[in-house]
């Protein structure tokens, strides 16, 4: 994803995305999703989500109000980009009963990868 956005989206899991494999944001926006279980932004299950730009914000669900991690073993990446955390008096905060920015079951990695994806 490179540009544009995923905006406004309602499911059980996974608002704005289920990811099975790798995915990788450079820019764009994934926004007002909201999910009733987990990842009100995305669940990754499999694979790799690298983030070198972009934001995610104002993404709702019961655990993991922007990104959910499950059992696959995932990997996140964060290079740069913009995830807002819990914060009852923006609009551009995730919020979740239970780990409002990520829930983690897999990898999560913050920094410069080499090139990597």
């Amino acid at each position: 994803m490179s540009g544009g956005k995923i905006i406004n989206n309602i499911s059980g899991n996974g608002g704005g995305l289920v990811v099975w494999g790798n995915f990788y944001m450079s820019g764009g926006s994934i926004i007002g999703n909201t999910a009733s279980g987990v990842g009100g932004c995305m669940v990754l299950e499999y694979g790799v989500f690298t983030m070198t730009g972009g934001t995610i914000a104002g993404n709702t669900a019961n655990s993991g109000g922007a990104i959910y991690m499950g059992t696959g073993n995932p990997t996140f990446r964060l290079v740069t980009g913009i995830i807002y955390g819990s914060d009852e008096d923006s609009d551009l905060a995730n919020n979740a009963t239970s780990a409002a920015a990520l829930y983690s079951s897999g990898t999560a990695q913050y920094g410069y990868f080499d090139g990597e994806t």
